[in-house]
């Protein structure tokens, strides 16, 4: 889910996995292309507001949205971030991807999104 003051405005559903699973009766997806798109233009409409985002344990997916958000508009980061998180590198990835996309139709310059761990 991605908040921004404080209502919830625009919610996706992927599983913290790089490629489709089943477990037992349930079937779990990774962050998709479409779904990539549809919360950077949510961002991008709201790029000027700050957000809350969170995912069900709030470590990885989560983490990975809120350091795209940082790495590409500079929204500051929580001060406890990488102490709590853990951006799922594959999350970050399709969102660096969409980005790169998105911004070349518009013939916007590309940024450096070399992802550190600290």
């Amino acid at each position: 889910n991605l908040q921004v003051d404080g209502d919830r405005v625009h919610k996706q559903v992927f599983s913290d996995i790089v490629t489709s699973r089943q477990y037992s009766e349930r079937f779990y997806y990774p962050i998709n292309f479409e779904q990539a798109r549809e919360i950077l233009e949510f961002i991008e409409t709201h790029q000027d507001k700050k957000f809350i985002v969170n995912c069900h344990a709030g470590i990885s997916r989560s983490g990975a949205i809120c350091l795209f958000i940082h790495k590409t508009y500079g929204h500051e980061l929580m001060p406890n971030f990488w102490a709590k998180s853990n951006p799922n590198p594959y999350v970050f990835g399709v969102l660096t991807n969409a980005y790169e996309l998105h911004i070349k139709k518009q013939g916007r310059m590309s940024r450096d999104y070399t992802l550190i761990y600290q």
